[in-house]
């Protein structure tokens, strides 16, 4: 407000009728104002809600991850002793044909 409308104002209403507008100005612009606070909060307290959510999303990801490496890991230790029971068997397998073998040749060596 300029030197120019206060004087104005001065005039019109005299020195109590300035001050009276000059405070309803400033009340205005105090609402306006909280207002725009009001709504950063909320745009912040929004903002906090997405990323708890992002995060909490993240967190079941993790441990679905977690779950899923644990039963790879567990089907790997299946199959490493599938594997090592069916090397046993063969080896043992191995010894018995050969046994045969020598048996029914009679001991004899081609």
């Amino acid at each position: 407000m300029g030197a120019v409308a206060i004087a104005g104002l001065i005039k019109d209403y005299g020195v109590v009728g300035a001050l009276a507008l000059s405070l309803a100005a400033i009340a205005v612009l105090v609402k306006w104002l909280k207002e725009s606070w009001q709504a950063r909060l909320d745009d912040g307290r929004a903002m906090v809600e997405r990323v708890a959510t992002a995060i909490e999303r993240s967190s079941a990801a993790g441990i679905a991850h977690t779950e899923a490496v644990k039963e790879l890991q567990d089907g790997q230790a299946a199959t490493l002793k599938t594997v090592t029971e069916a090397a046993l068997t063969s080896a043992a397998n191995d010894k018995a044909i050969l046994k045969e073998i020598e048996r029914s040749a009679g001991g004899r060596t081609p």
